[in-house]
């Protein structure tokens, strides 16, 4: 019997474009271990860092989609104020 895996992600907020390497360990290193698709949430992302992932969804590994904040919510994200 074959078992599918799947990894979920918290939001993503790494302004900094130096992260796009660990991503990318992290990324190759789940696909090592067995996992198949890997769905990520991004709040804030260098536009490197979604180009890269954009590579990964392209190859259907990754599902990635923009985080948004829910309802009332919105008016208390702090890092907004940080874009």
């Amino acid at each position: 019997m074959r078992l599918h895996l799947a990894v979920c992600v918290k939001g993503l907020f790494f302004p900094d474009p130096s992260v796009v390497p660990r991503l990318v360990e992290w990324l190759e290193l789940q696909f090592i271990l067995g996992v198949e698709k890997i769905f990520l949430y991004h709040i804030m992302l260098p536009p490197e860092a979604l180009a890269m992932l954009r590579h990964y969804e392209r190859r259907g590994l990754v599902v990635l989609k923009e985080f948004v904040w829910a309802g009332p919510y919105k008016r208390y994200c702090t890092c907004h104020q940080l874009c």
